[in-house]
């Protein structure tokens, strides 16, 4: 019990001290003389007794000196320099005292205010809301939705710095019973707007280093309380950015690709592209009263919005919201930046609401904001964005035509040269009639060269399905995306340690030559052979070479796989490795034209991939006197050749 009397004893005498710390204040006039009944107060002049009001004046930017009316205040954040009055000297009491009484009111008959009937103190976040957002701390009562008019602070975003959750609130906002989380959780945390927008020089806030500190991590140097209380900074900071407070690499573990998000997105544009309240769409401001539109509010609901995330000044996707702005007849388009309604819950998580089709990334953009310095490019004919002017490839949502309709065309000229070549052999098969050539079983493949190739095989196919499923993903909106992109990677090192094995293997067994085509392959051999596929073959004529262990391939194949192995696979695998790496090692990507370049050139490569395979799977059909011989003798190692003349006789 005596404990209990304790600690409330010194909270009272904190309550106290609290209220008695700041002294008495003598009030004086704008001459700066003592205050007499029936004069003005000067708030300057008074409080300018102890701090340095002429410092402090000339650090407030000039929103905040000036009394404006809601009009004017409009007009300034739509970007227009409206008719300011005079500069007028700093109200403190309106921001560090916003419920106090007029101080005449509260002076005694010497014209001293008594500190014990101050409420002063630092401003609070319905202080900063008078003028800024839409603000509310206290849960105990209802949130209710400001009037859409001039004079709603929130009108820019429809951003709303409110501790309540929405579900509590008194909007009437769809799906309410589900949104059982507050409006931001930064509020709901209590920190106030000063937490993050403290004075520049203010002692107990995180004290930049200059430029030409090489050396220096930490400067501990800083002004004391006397200092700034005497001389407080008003030219407020911008807020601190969130990796300051939060440490996103271990709270992402589960995001793949870590840096490279981090270094095109900014936080809010995962934690703030929902936005759960009204903002403005259109103003014209040729009506009389301005004419305003309202987006994320329908006549029955509030249902809330999703911004656009748009290249910041640092090149960073970022949410904004769109403004257009009718004056004097002509329409132009401002954006406003989101930075607070921070919550986890609608954070973006799922893979495919950037990596589609249906985008967030691509709302369509009628016209680009005057206020921004887009890349050029960025807005298109169509509305949609196109990022990659930004230097961004959106693996699932980006694909870049040309390099799909290349890829196309080359495997619908494969699949139909294919078609004909077999339809003009069955034509001979069926003219001819079955033919049948002396052949021996010869071990054509061994064990190595068979788990080589089918592994390859597998490697391949399966790269080509998950990629594709990777390229357009909302063609297989039932298979993970994020586990694709996973499998994707694995398969292409398992294919790249199997590439580099099997290079070691040709290399030391001399296996290598059957790949090398020789000066006789190319000006003759080569012609022999396609004579055979264009002629030959429809005749019932023999392969015009002899497939031995030793001579596996025929010019053709030694000119196609020599190709293959020395630039499609190769190629294949920097892009791929590229693409990977990207956030291991930007700048090696960047030298090859970064993702906006890899991209491309990857998705048409595997085109040509499935094109090779295409040629290839019907070539095996050619080479022993079933269709499936060419298969089997991977299989079993085992291959029926053709008997020549020289092991006939």
């Amino acid at each position: 019990m005596r404990s209990i009397v304790v600690i409330m004893g010194m909270l009272l005498g904190t309550l106290s001290l609290a209220n008695t710390f700041h002294p008495d204040i003598p009030l004086l006039n704008g001459e700066g003389k003592p205050w007499q009944a029936g004069e003005a107060v000067s708030q300057a002049q008074s409080c300018g007794q102890c701090h340095d009001q002429s410092f402090i004046h000339h650090t407030m930017d000039q929103p905040h000196i000036l009394k404006m009316t809601e009009q004017q205040r409009f007009a300034w954040r739509l970007g227009i320099q409206p008719e300011l009055p005079e500069r007028t000297e700093s109200q403190c009491l309106l921001c560090h005292a916003p419920e106090q009484k007029q101080l005449t009111v509260l002076a005694d008959p010497q014209g001293v205010v008594n500190a014990a009937d101050l409420s002063l103190g630092s401003p609070t976040s319905e202080a900063c809301g008078r003028c800024h957002s839409a603000v509310q701390t206290d849960v105990s009562r209802p949130f209710v939705l400001p009037e859409l008019n001039l004079d709603n602070h929130a009108a820019f975003t429809g951003e709303m710095y409110v501790a309540q959750r929405i579900s509590r609130s008194a909007i009437n906002i769809a799906d309410k019973q589900v949104l059982n989380f507050s409006f931001d959780i930064h509020a709901e945390r209590v920190l106030s707007c000063a937490d993050c927008h403290a004075a520049a020089n203010n002692p107990t806030a995180p004290q930049g280093l200059s430029a030409d500190s090489k050396t220096v991590k930490y400067d501990p140097r800083g002004l004391s309380a006397h200092d700034f209380l005497r001389q407080p900074d008003h030219g407020f900071t911008a807020a601190l950015p969130c990796s300051e407070c939060h440490d996103a690499g271990q709270s992402h573990q589960w995001l793949p690709y870590q840096d490279q998000h981090f270094s095109r997105l900014s936080c809010e544009s995962c934690h703030s592209s929902w936005i759960a309240g009204p903002a403005l769409a259109a103003v014209n401001l040729d009506t009389d009263p301005a004419e305003l539109q309202w987006r994320g509010i329908t006549e029955e609901l509030v249902t809330g919005y999703q911004a656009w995330l748009l290249p910041d000044e640092q090149g960073r996707l970022a949410p904004f919201n769109l403004i257009a702005v009718t004056e004097n007849g002509a329409t132009r388009t401002i954006a406003k930046a989101i930075h607070h309604n921070v919550n986890t819950q609608t954070a973006v998580r799922a893979c495919q609401d950037c990596h589609s089709d249906q985008s967030k990334l691509l709302q369509p953009i009628t016209q680009a904001p005057v206020n921004l310095t887009l890349p050029a490019g960025f807005v298109v004919a169509d509305g949609l964005p196109d990022l990659t002017a930004a230097g961004i490839y959106l693996l699932g949502s980006n694909a870049v035509p040309m390099a799909d309709w290349l890829g196309l065309a080359l495997l619908v000229a494969t699949v139909a040269g294919v078609f004909a070549h077999g339809m003009g052999r069955y034509l001979a098969w069926r003219r001819l009639g079955a033919h049948r050539e002396p052949r021996r079983r010869v071990y054509m493949y061994s064990r190595y060269e068979r788990l080589w190739h089918w592994l390859q095989a597998a490697a391949i196919l399966l790269l080509l399905i998950t990629g594709a499923v990777i390229h357009k993903p909302y063609l297989f909106a039932w298979i993970s995306f994020p586990y694709m992109v996973q499998i994707h990677n694995v398969l292409g090192f398992i294919l790249l340690v199997n590439a580099v094995l099997a290079l070691f293997y040709h290399l030391a067994s001399g296996e290598i030559r059957q790949f090398i085509p020789m000066p006789a392959d190319l000006f003759v051999r080569m012609f022999e052979q396609i004579r055979f596929y264009t002629s030959g073959i429809f005749k019932g004529a023999p392969h015009p070479f002899e497939k031995t262990p030793e001579q596996k391939l025929n010019p053709l194949q030694k000119i196609a796989y020599f190709g293959l192995l020395n630039a499609l696979l190769p190629a294949q695998m920097l892009t791929g490795l590229l693409i990977w790496g990207a956030q291991r090692w930007p700048e090696l990507a960047m030298t090859f034209g970064g993702l906006v370049w890899l991209g491309p050139v990857h998705t048409f490569l595997a085109w040509a991939f499935v094109a090779f395979l295409v040629m290839h799977i019907y070539l095996t059909t050619t080479s022993g006197p079933k269709l499936t011989s060419g298969i089997k003798a991977m299989v079993e190692g085992w291959e029926e050749v053709e008997v020549t003349e020289e092991h006939t006789s």
